[in-house]
């Protein structure tokens, strides 16, 4: 399966964020979160179509999920 994601991989900020994969997860204090933004273009990626954003702690797996317009700085601030 072909994977439609139309997000590219940054480099200008890589070596300075720290992210670990999945496996690596071994903290065991609440307050590490993985962040999501999943489009919803119903394999469409052109015209307007909402956004959400997924927060899962991963200590206590409790997640969050909001909604989006589009995936516009100031939409994505306000989410968080």
């Amino acid at each position: 399966m072909k994977c439609r994601s139309k997000t590219k991989p940054g480099t200008l900020l890589k070596k300075h964020i720290a992210s670990r994969t999945g496996v690596e997860w071994d903290e065991d204090a609440v307050g590490f979160e993985e962040l999501d933004l999943v489009g919803h273009d119903g394999g469409h990626a052109s015209g307007d179509y909402c956004f959400t954003l997924n927060v899962t702690d991963i200590k206590s797996g409790w997640t969050d999920m909001e909604t989006m317009r589009d995936k516009a700085q100031i939409w994505v601030f306000d989410a968080l």
